[in-house]
């Protein structure tokens, strides 16, 4: 083959790959349309490329059919050897398929709840849901209005301080000193107030009120305690709630819950 059937042998390859450039491919094709004997040796290449990859894929698909096949050595007196080929169920592959994706799946799981933060969880659903109680009723005592408006002017010491003068502290008070322990961080005495509210220790007119409020937010709570297995148990409660539960449903999604258990499974695993 001389260097002229070499470069037109390259240029029919180059043209059946595609790899030609705009122009190149616009003037071979122009020659293509004068020189018939050309036009035929660019279709009988292709027929051979064409004729090569398919041998490829038959191959490639009996070396995946072999596989997909048991040999059964069936044998009798003066007989020789057959294999007989039998197709493993399609279950089998199915099962292979499954278990695959269970690992990605796992490993997908394992990575995120490494890369979930307790703390940006707090943050997004943390809700004290300190309201003014004192335009909610014109009843309320003066110690109540005084350990509010210290909250609400985040003196929180004070909040508390004055909190820890009552002898029994109504549901309402308990509520908003659990708030002000939680905004100094002191959530072990946040937990104890809203646990005293949930055991029914103060009786109040408006308890289920708060007690929800309460439950609420002792669980976002126990996340900074790690307490996790607990806080799922408050939040799945509150959500399947026939009265309330569309509000929680709302304000914890299924996804936030779904981390919680990543973050559950991950502290059992490695504390």
């Amino acid at each position: 083959m001389n260097d002229q059937e070499i470069q037109k042998a390259d240029k029919i390859d180059r043209y059946l790959k595609g790899v030609m450039s705009t122009e190149e491919k616009k003037a071979f094709e122009m020659e293509l349309s004068r020189d018939e004997r050309l036009k035929n040796e660019v279709e009988k290449t292709d027929i051979s490329r064409k004729a090569i990859q398919y041998n490829g894929l038959r191959k490639e698909v009996g070396e995946i059919r072999s596989h997909m096949l048991q040999d059964t050595p069936s044998s009798s007196a003066g007989l020789k050897h057959r294999t007989i080929e039998r197709p493993l169920p399609i279950g089998f592959y199915a099962l292979r398929v499954a278990a695959s994706l269970f690992v990605v799946l796992l490993a997908f799981a394992v990575i995120q709840s490494f890369l979930i933060d307790p703390q940006s969880i707090y943050a997004e659903k943390i809700n004290y849901e300190v309201v003014d109680v004192v335009e909610r009723s014109s009843e309320e005592s003066a110690t109540l209005s005084n350990i509010l408006e210290a909250y609400q002017k985040d003196n929180f010491q004070d909040a508390v301080a004055l909190f820890s003068q009552l002898q029994t502290p109504s549901v309402k008070e308990q509520y908003i000193a659990a708030a002000a322990y939680l905004k100094m961080g002191e959530y072990e005495q946040a937990v104890s107030n809203y646990q005293q509210i949930l055991g029914g220790n103060a009786l109040d007119q408006e308890k289920d009120y708060w007690e929800q409020r309460a439950a609420y937010n002792l669980a976002i709570t126990y996340i900074q305690t790690e307490n996790y297995e607990e806080a799922i148990a408050i939040l799945e409660e509150l959500k399947s709630n026939e009265q309330y539960g569309d509000y929680y449903d709302q304000l914890v999604s299924d996804y936030a819950l779904w981390k919680l258990r990543l973050l559950n499974t991950n502290h059992a695993l490695f504390e």
